[in-house]
């Protein structure tokens, strides 16, 4: 096949190419692996067999809430310190221009989980997000190969809603404008508005700053509201 990609077989063999020769990487990605894996193999002229090891090395743990209770249905993102950058700015870019997201993982009904197929050898961070749950990250120390790693624990507090009415604009956007330190975890992004509105979720207990953005590149002065945990708020911009 002259694709680029294709699914194993029943038996696990697979076939690609044709291919320019010289150093190339392979990346495999499975419905059970949290992250994908790469493999760097030396391309000759000819047929190349490359026999591929998907190394089982995994972390479990379990989503609480601040009260202690479990948490359902968390989404679940592993990425390498120096990827998450790159894995922020496609989750912004996915927020304004649509697209499919990645798959994660989601914690079960007791708030247990378990992440396979990580990378080893090097620092992880572990993003947790959650309806009406503020998103939390935790560093991950490198992992061994095969190692099998429990007991991490996740904790997300309880986030506020805000729901912005913003005819004529393109995007709106929350900017956190208390006297104090913002909350630390993942960035809030702006979002692309559909049929006038947009929705946010995920925003810690404060005040916050809902600015829109026009057509033309203008953005609204603002609006400042008050978040509180568990409540919905409504903005017209």
């Amino acid at each position: 096949s002259s694709d680029p990609t294709c699914r194993s077989e029943s038996d696990g063999t697979y076939t690609l190419g044709p291919a320019p020769i010289g150093p190339v990487r392979l990346q495999v990605r499975h419905r059970d692996l949290a992250m994908a894996q790469s493999f760097d193999f030396e391309l000759r002229e000819g047929d190349n067999q490359f026999d591929l090891v998907l190394h089982d090395t995994s972390v479990a743990g379990i989503v609480r809430d601040e009260n202690g209770a479990p948490l359902a249905g968390i989404e679940l993102h592993v990425d390498t310190v120096d990827e998450a950058e790159f894995t922020e700015g496609l989750a912004e870019a996915t927020a304004l221009f649509g697209g499919a997201g990645r798959r994660a993982p989601r914690s079960a009904d007791d708030g247990t989980f378990v992440l396979r197929g990580l990378r080893h050898g090097v620092p992880l961070q572990l993003t947790a997000r959650g309806r009406l749950r503020v998103p939390s990250t935790v560093a991950l120390e490198p992992l061994a190969v095969g190692e099998r790693r429990g007991d991490v624990a996740v904790q997300l507090r309880a986030a506020g809603r805000v729901r912005v009415r913003a005819d004529g604009a393109i995007a709106v956007g929350p900017q956190w404008a208390a006297s104090e330190a913002p909350p630390s975890g993942p960035t809030q992004h702006m979002v692309r508005v559909n049929n006038g509105q947009a929705t946010f979720d995920q925003l810690a207990p404060g005040l916050w700053r809902l600015v829109a953005e026009r057509p033309d590149g203008a953005a609204t002065a603002g609006q400042v509201v008050t978040v509180t945990a568990g409540a919905t708020q409504s903005v017209t911009l």
